[in-house]
Parts: C-alpha cells; sequence; structure tokens
C-alpha cells in the first residue's frame, strides 16, 4: 500500500510599502510550518503555535513581500519558536586608509579614503 502525504500550502503576501507584522492563522493543525521565499527558493523554519485546532504564524513582512507557508511534516509538538536574528555593530571604522591598486589596470597607483564604501560609487572609474 503506497503512503500518501499531504501537502497544504498558502501565499501570503504584503500588498503595499510599509513593512508590517502580521499573524497569520489556518485551518491547518497538526502540521509543522515552513517559510519559502517565492523570490530565491529559500526555506526556513518560522515560529508557530497549534491551538483549537488552528495554526498560528507571526510573519513580518518587508514592503511588496511575498511568502509561501507550506505544512508538509507532522508536527511533534504544538509551538515552536524561532530563535531571532540579530544585528550589532562590531566595530567602527573611522580613520582614512591608504588604498594601493595593482598597476595598469586604469586604477590610481594609490589613494587615500575617508570612509567605507564600495568602490563601485566610487566616481573615479578606475577605482569603479
Amino acid at each position: 500500500m503506497k503512503k500518501r502525504l499531504l501537502i497544504v500550502f498558502q501565499f501570503l503576501s504584503n500588498r503595499g510599502e510599509n513593512a508590517t507584522d502580521a499573524e497569520v492563522s489556518s485551518k491547518v493543525s497538526g502540521k509543522v510550518p515552513e517559510m519559502w521565499n517565492p523570490v530565491n527558493g529559500k526555506t526556513e523554519k518560522v515560529s508557530y503555535q497549534i491551538k483549537d485546532g488552528r495554526t498560528i504564524v507571526p510573519l513580518k513582512f518587508e514592503s511588496w513581500d511575498a511568502y509561501f507557508i507550506v505544512f508538509k511534516a507532522i508536527a511533534k509538538s504544538n509551538s515552536f519558536t524561532q530563535i531571532g536574528k540579530s544585528e550589532k555593530e562590531i566595530i567602527t571604522i573611522k580613520n582614512t586608509w591608504s588604498v594601493s591598486f595593482q598597476e595598469e589596470r586604469s586604477a590610481p597607483a594609490n589613494t587615500i579614503f575617508t570612509e567605507l564604501k564600495s568602490f563601485t560609487d566610487n566616481m573615479d572609474l578606475g577605482i569603479k
């Protein structure tokens, strides 16, 4: 006898210019939700809570953001909390520095930078 696999998915989107938080409630119960990014194909775990026959998923949407929420694995727990991603400043670069470029590449031999930014933003085409 073949084993049947039921996969349920929902497409969710932010149809506005402002970022927003949402708490999505689905009739799906007993399955683990995953967030699938339709732009880059990446998947990731999301926090969820199964309560009263529904699965509740808190999401953050950036401007015009969209996701698929896919329910496929059987839940072994009624809740899961994804550890938040955080950023913190490690070091601030305030000094100027001298940069040397390889010869015969249209860049100057040496230049001084007073701020950290991409070479593609530089006005000198040899550095750009």
